[in-house]
């Protein structure tokens, strides 16, 4: 049935608050679940928007139907400066491999009602920014190569590594015998050490949710105190994780694996967010007077076990490079930043209004020179009025 669906038929409309999705919200989730998507699944987007969205946004998802059926999803929100609409994915810059929803073999039908739905609205953007999309969805070309009267201006700004774990084997076993010798030496001794210490693994549960994500909160910021701090948790994080993880952890979608202390305080927390067999792990945290014994690898290693035990097909390790990443995954499933750019009259200021943020991204210290510092400031000092 799927294959007989063509744009034309297709119908798409924009939201623009979560009343408005509230409707679409058990579609949504199954189409996320279908997608393999855990950080585009409505629990994760609306708990995202409630507690961490910069204020004075609008919402701008996108809905695409055949019939009655959700088939795609485009989650962005809007922002107005300098006369220009730019659109961002929700939970950008907080989330990895973001991108629309789409039914498995549609997404070039909803890249386009995606594309001819925003062209169309009233408050068309000039710009589109997409974070952390997974490079072989590319999601910025499909939408950009169908925009209503040309295809976009697509800036590229920064990739980084993404590694994923393959998790479609029949044992943990099996899965620890892929890996080498010494490694299966190393954690295994290490496990041993830690239960001879006293310590205990374990996940958390409806009942001992709220306490378990406070002892996340403390590992994590005790751990990165003396490096400047953690933008991983600014206000609103921990109301929004605990709004995640009463609507998930009774399906085992919130899945937060602690390792227990001998004096009952965790030693490691670490938080994945499970959807259609792929496990996204978010971030985590861990006592480093215990690190000799590698507490955060630990714990992960429980979070494979159980996730190959329930038969999920996917580990994502989430962007950026790490030792343990190295050491666990399989491959490099890479994710971009880039912005496109609507052409037309409007095409100067979308530039000029991205211009601060890709010259901080990019770090270009020639970029910085071309433009110069004080101008650089004065523009930053217009964008934020």
């Amino acid at each position: 049935m799927t294959e007989e669906i063509t744009a034309d038929r297709a119908s798409a409309r924009i939201h623009s608050g979560l009343s408005d999705l509230g409707p679409l919200r058990a579609d949504w989730d199954a189409l996320a679940v279908r997608c393999g998507a855990p950080f585009g699944a409505p629990a994760w987007v609306e708990a995202w928007w409630r507690h961490l969205a910069p204020r004075g946004m609008e919402m701008a998802v996108v809905s695409v139907h055949d019939g009655e059926r959700l088939v795609g999803l485009a989650p962005f929100y809007a922002s107005r400066k300098l006369g220009v609409t730019e659109l961002r994915l929700l939970s950008g810059g907080f989330s990895s491999r973001l991108g629309l929803l789409a039914e498995p073999g549609l997404e070039q039908v909803v890249a386009t009602s995606v594309a001819g739905c925003l062209a169309a609205s009233p408050r068309s953007p000039g710009a589109v920014r997409w974070e952390a999309v997974d490079i072989a969805a590319d999601w910025p070309e499909l939408v950009s190569s169908n925009w209503p009267g040309g295809p976009q201006r697509i800036q590229a700004e920064s990739r980084r590594s993404a590694p994923v774990v393959d998790l479609d084997v029949p044992s943990f076993d099996e899965w620890m015998a892929r890996k080498s010798r010494n490694f299966r030496s190393q954690m295994r001794r290490r496990r041993r050490a830690v239960e001879e210490r006293g310590a205990s693994f374990r996940a958390a549960t409806g009942a001992t949710l709220e306490a378990d994500l406070e002892q996340f909160l403390r590992l994590h910021t005790d751990r990165w105190a003396g490096r400047g701090g953690s933008a991983a948790v600014p206000p609103g994080v921990m109301a929004m994780l605990a709004e995640v993880g009463n609507g998930l952890v009774d399906d085992d979608r919130f899945r937060l694996w602690l390792i227990d202390g001998p004096d009952g305080k965790a030693i490691s927390a670490q938080i994945f967010v499970e959807a259609g067999g792929v496990l996204a792990y978010w971030n985590g945290g861990f006592d480093e007077a215990w690190g000799e014994h590698s507490p955060g690898s630990l714990a992960i290693l429980a979070a494979i076990e159980q996730a190959i035990e329930r038969g999920d097909s996917l580990l994502d390790l989430g962007g950026g490079e790490a030792a343990y990443k190295d050491r666990l995954a399989d491959e490099d499933r890479p994710i971009a930043w880039s912005t496109a750019f609507v052409r037309g009259p409007r095409y100067p200021l979308a530039r000029m209004r991205r211009l601060p943020g890709q010259v901080a991204r990019s770090g270009s210290q020639g970029l910085r020179r071309r433009i110069g510092q004080e101008r650089l400031n004065r523009l930053r000092g217009l964008l934020s009025r």
